[in-house]
This record gives C-alpha cells, sequence and structure tokens, in this order.
C-alpha cells in the first residue's frame, strides 16, 4: 500500500526525518513510503532520496508567515490549480493513502478528496496561532479520516479534535533506543576531542536547525550567565542551515561571542559525526524554543536515550517528555534567567546530572520509544482507511 506524505517544507526537519525513522517499520506492515516537497531551495529532497524514500519535487505554494503581498497573492492564485495537480499526481503514483504534514496543508487534504483517498492529517506542532487553529479546526475535522498529533497537548490546543475519538491518535517522534544511547568512555572522550571541549569542561549542547523558532539566543544568554560564576561551562549549537534565516545565525554567533565563548559555538556537525555522537558527547541539553512553535522536539528524546538531563522551555508538549526534577527541567519561555538558575544547578552537581540521565533513559525506553509511535502510526492508518472506506460507502 502506498502512501504518501506531503511534507510543506524543503528543508530537512522533523517531518523528513519522520519518514526516513518509519520507513523501514512500515515497510513490513505493509506501506510504501512516497514523499513530495515543494520545489525550493532546501536539503529535504536530497536526504530523503540518500535515505531510499521514492521523492518528488514539485510547485507548490504555502501559506508563510510573512508580510509580503505577492507571496499571499501567489498562493491565492495557484491554490485550485494546485489542488488539481496534486491529485494528478496522486492518480498516476497509485496512492493508496495521503498524509498532510501541518495545519496549513488545506490543499493536500482537498486534493485527497478529490481523489477519492484516506487522509491522515498530522499535527507536528504549535506555531499556528490560535486564531488559524480555531479556523483550520472543523476543516481537519471534516476532511480527515485520522488525525495523528504530537503529544497530547498539541491535540488540546486544536478546538473540537477530541471528538474524533480514537481517530485522534497522539504519538511521540520516532527514535531508536539502540541508535541512541549512553556512549562508552572511549566514544565519549573522542566526541569532546572532535569538538574541541576539555574533560573537565561541563558541557551543554543544542541540537536543531537555526532558526527563529528554536530560540537558540535564549540558550546562548543562558550559558554565558552560568559562567560567570562556573567558568567551566561550555556550549555548543550544533544544526542545520535554514534557508531565510541567515541572518539569525550570524545574531546567534555574535551574541556568543560576546560572552567570551569560543569562536565554533555555533555551527554544523564535524563531518563524519552524527547527532548521536554529538549527544554522547554532552553532559547536559539545553532547548529555548519560542511560545507557539514545538510540539516535542525529536531531540529531546534522542536526548534522553543518549542518558542527557534536559532543560528546555515549557512549551508545547514539552513538559510531556521533561520531568521538572525527575528528568530536568522545564523552564519559561524567553526567560535566560531561570534557564541558567538550573543549568546552573547541573552543572555544579555531577551526581544530580548521572542520577537524571539514568531516569531519562528509562523513561524514554518505556513511554516515548520507536515501537509505541510504530504503534500510533498503524494505528491511525487503520482507522482512517476503515472510516475512509466507510465514508465513500455512505
Amino acid at each position: 500500500m502506498r502512501i504518501l506524505y506531503y511534507i510543506p517544507g524543503p528543508t530537512y526537519g522533523g517531518a523528513h526525518n519522520q519518514v526516513v525513522r518509519l520507513s523501514a517499520p512500515l515497510r513490513a506492515a505493509g506501506y510504501d513510503p512516497v514523499a513530495l516537497l515543494p520545489d525550493e531551495p532546501g536539503d529535504g529532497f536530497e536526504r530523503l532520496q540518500a535515505a531510499g524514500i521514492e521523492t518528488y519535487r514539485a510547485p507548490l505554494y504555502r501559506l508563510r508567515a510573512t508580510t509580503n503581498a505577492a507571496t499571499h497573492w501567489r498562493l491565492a492564485t495557484s491554490f485550485g490549480p494546485q489542488i488539481g495537480r496534486v491529485a494528478r499526481f496522486l492518480a498516476d503514483q497509485r496512492i493508496d493513502l495521503v498524509q498532510v504534514h501541518g495545519v496549513t496543508n488545506v490543499d493536500g487534504a482537498l486534493a485527497a478528496r478529490r481523489a477519492g483517498l484516506p487522509l491522515v492529517w498530522q499535527i507536528l506542532d504549535t506555531r499556528a496561532p490560535r486564531a488559524l487553529r480555531a479556523m483550520t479546526a472543523p476543516l481537519i475535522q471534516r476532511y480527515a479520516d485520522a488525525v495523528l498529533v504530537t503529544g497530547t497537548t498539541v491535540g488540546a490546543l486544536y478546538p473540537g479534535l477530541s471528538a474524533l475519538g480514537d481517530r485522534l491518535v497522539p504519538y511521540y517522534p520516532p527514535v531508536s533506543g539502540v541508535e541512541f544511547a549512553p556512549p562508552s568512555p572511549e566514544a565519549r572522550a573522542a566526541a569532546r576531542a572532535r569538538l574541541g571541549v576539555a574533560d573537565d569542561e561541563v558541557l551543554v549542547g543544542d541540537l536543531g536547525n537555526l532558526n527563529r523558532q528554536k530560540g537558540h539566543q535564549y540558550v546562548v544568554e543562558a550559558v554565558g550567565r552560568v559562567r560567570r560564576t562556573l567558568p567551566g561551562v561550555t556550549l555548543r549549537i550544533r544544526g542545520g542551515a535554514a534557508p531565510g534565516h541567515e541572518q539569525y545565525e550570524r545574531d546567534v554567533e555574535q551574541l556568543a561571542a560576546s560572552f567570551g565563548l569560543p569562536a565554533d559555538t555555533v555551527g554544523r556537525l564535524p563531518q563524519g559525526m552524527d547527532s548521536a555522537a554529538f549527544l554522547g558527547a554532552l553532559d547536559l541539553f539545553a532547548v529555548g524554543s519560542e511560545p507557539r512553535s514545538e510540539g516535542v522536539p525529536t531531540a529531546i528524546i534522542e536526548a534522553m536515550l543518549t542518558g542527557v538531563p534536559v532543560v528546555a522551555s515549557d512549551v508545547g508538549g514539552i513538559a510531556e517528555a521533561v520531568r521538572t526534577g525527575e528528568t530536568g527541567f522545564c523552564v519559561p519561555p524567553r526567560d535566560p534567567a531561570a534557564m541558567a538558575q538550573r543549568l546552573e544547578q547541573l552543572a555544579g552537581d555531577a551526581g544530580l546530572r548521572t542520577a537524571m540521565g539514568e531516569l531519562s533513559r528509562r523513561i524514554a525506553l518505556a513511554e516515548l520509544s520507536l515501537e509505541s509511535c510504530v504503534d500510533a502510526h498503524l494505528r491511525a492508518y487503520s482507522a482512517a482507511l476503515d472510516h475512509g472506506r466507510a465514508r465513500v460507502a455512505r
């Protein structure tokens, strides 16, 4: 059964990562993944293809957070033809089931309905303003045969979705407890050496695409504050470049320099180092995400499975994973002073870091596992197929 993942973003992120990590278990269950992305600059297309995902690109316009009238005009004038183009693509590729990513992908939902296909509507995060959520929630209820939401908090933010009953399926991002695990002392030492971190330094890390949503500047300021009393604390932020956010990346680099942090504080992962190795080098993981941004970031679960305590902004569904006082701390968003207080507490207490890290991995294995994510998707797909057949029959 061929399932199309209609992903609005050209830059590799949570949705793309999910397709890659779920592809093997879903194929084993009889689902063959196909991805459709916008024909825009970004690394999503190449990385999906490199992972063995059948991937296509097309001119796809989408709602953007901009005041540029021309951008919105292009969307308005292309909306109808785009629905037809996507519907023809679904027929040409013999798609059996459609999954759209994001609340504003109404065109993908309408194309699925025009093609007579079951639709799974996935809500990944909390970026949509309240007014937009209120506008799209009725459309989601009308057109979706099943809805996947990143955690229960995200689902509760969309009015009326609870009425879907078993067709509303919460899940957490797919992360393997085998791929992400506490490293050997030798592997940890090698990764820290590649990052230029001494054995006696306390390394705070942040991992995520370098865009404003991730709030890296709050992490930089928090670590800068900690270093006034604990100068042995250092920071490495690693993430992919986000087209259109180049100035933001430069601003974060300059902020890090102003706190006396190393010149390579902000950047890409070293050649040959993956995210598992990076996280294994850390003592603490910090996330400064903006309000109205996240669901449950994949990198948080990766850090927990690696046995690293997390200090994160209390936004979206992050508190469903990060349990304050047990696996780390949730702090108010846009509050580097509050983040600094918790980072300093953990940086100064190696025993507390170890205890929280061990509990983090146990909880992630028990409640946030890859297997539970696969099961949630299979339940959503089964519900969508059943509801879609009943809808067609009616």
